[in-house]
């Protein structure tokens, strides 16, 4: 399924997933957040690059670093 695809595609991009969730909205998407850890900026657009060429995956963004997440 997308999450074995989503989870392939960071695997091979050299990521780590921290966590991982999905939202079903009842509509026929899912949302699914992952926390991940990156080298630089860089190294998350190429995943997005990634991500965004998988069928079934309409949008991939960057919610918030765990830095600015901590300051609020």
């Amino acid at each position: 399924g997308l999450i074995k695809d989503v989870t392939t595609i960071v695997s091979e991009t050299n990521i780590n997933i921290i966590s991982i969730s999905s939202t079903d909205h009842g509509d026929g998407t899912v949302s699914i957040f992952l926390m991940v850890h990156i080298t630089d900026i860089g190294h998350l657009s190429r995943l997005f690059t990634r991500l965004e060429r998988v069928k079934g995956i309409l949008n991939a963004s960057r919610v918030a670093s765990e830095s600015s997440a901590e300051k609020k």
